[in-house]
């Protein structure tokens, strides 16, 4: 991400933080919250780089120290990636040893860390965090985001200054994954996240793609009748998903085309014709069938049965009452 990207995708954030340099007060921590289609990384990048800028001011991508940051090889910045997984305690204590001693061998006068999704943290790992912040060391910059800031602990979000993105329209993600993806997973991911990076990851997992073909026959199926998707979906318990991200991812893709079907979104998609007529006939079995979703995603740590959910799902679309 270039200063121009960064005034075009969060202009707020631009007049803010141009303000802020050019007035000399760089925050010893800042959070960047906002929904899941923000461009978390791209723009705590762009904020990280700007630190160290040889110009002062944002980044201008040309200097030396901006071009280490863009080759990945600058000696003054941790990344740690909390978006598939917990922060442990043991991440944080790394982050206050590689800044002791990187400040004594390299006698740096800026750094900075990065913690993706730091609602993520365990609350050992918060409670450290909390005491390294407390303690601030000289010219070391926390940057934390979070696309749930109502699951960070609130001592942790009163110790940063909060920073409110503004999430891509998903019809930009989705233009975006087009151009080398099947529209359907497009459609999919156009609501997952905001970063390049994660969507070309997730784009080519092997895992996620089984669970958009489920969930593409499910969505086709709907427009055979409500009997022909449950069968569909009863079908679909017998795949050979790996394991229980898949599970989830599923679930997530069913529960995007019900939201979508409830609110009358998404239309820009493959699916417009089906969102358009099951949502107008069918909006309260689509808001069982979402909250059902969410339910059990929520409890995936529970060992859920992928086929008892499914079983569920297929119940209440044979239901005549809804």
């Amino acid at each position: 991400m270039d200063e121009k990207e960064f005034e075009v995708t969060q202009p707020k954030f631009h007049r803010f933080l141009s303000h802020a340099f050019k007035q000399g007060r760089v925050s010893q921590a800042y959070m960047l919250y906002g929904s899941p289609r923000c461009n978390f990384l791209e723009t705590s990048h762009f904020l990280a780089k700007s630190l160290f800028c040889q110009k002062g001011g944002l980044a201008c991508g040309t200097c030396q120290e901006c071009t280490r940051f863009d080759q990945n090889v600058h000696p003054d910045f941790l990344e740690v990636d909390g978006f598939g997984g917990n922060v442990k305690k043991g991440d944080i204590e790394n982050i206050r040893d590689f800044f002791a001693m990187s400040s004594v061998e390299n006698g740096t006068k800026r750094g900075a860390y990065l913690i993706s999704e730091c609602g993520n943290m365990t609350e050992e790992a918060a409670n450290s965090l909390l005491k390294f912040l407390e303690e601030p060391a000289l010219g070391i910059t926390a940057i934390l985001t979070t696309s749930n800031i109502e699951g960070v602990l609130p001592t942790l979000v009163s110790r940063c200054e909060t920073i409110k993105l503004e999430p891509l329209p998903r019809e930009k993600v989705f233009a975006y994954l087009s151009k080398n993806q099947a529209p359907e997973l497009s459609y999919f991911l156009s609501d997952y996240s905001g970063d390049k990076e994660r969507l070309d990851k997730i784009a080519n997992d092997e895992g996620y793609r089984t669970s958009v073909a489920l969930a593409n026959d499910f969505i086709l199926s709907m427009g055979q009748g409500r009997q022909a998707a449950a069968f569909t979906l009863l079908n679909a318990a017998a795949a050979d998903l790996p394991g229980s991200q898949c599970y989830n991812w599923f679930y997530g893709n069913v529960s995007r085309f019900l939201g979508d079907a409830i609110a009358q979104t998404g239309l820009f998609g493959p699916y417009g014709n089906v969102i358009k007529a099951f949502g107008l006939k069918h909006k309260r079995l689509a808001g069982m069938m979402a909250t059902f979703l969410a339910e059990s995603i929520r409890m995936s740590g529970a060992n859920l049965s992928f086929t008892g959910v499914l079983a569920q799902l297929a119940q209440m679309l044979l239901r005549k009452d809804l």
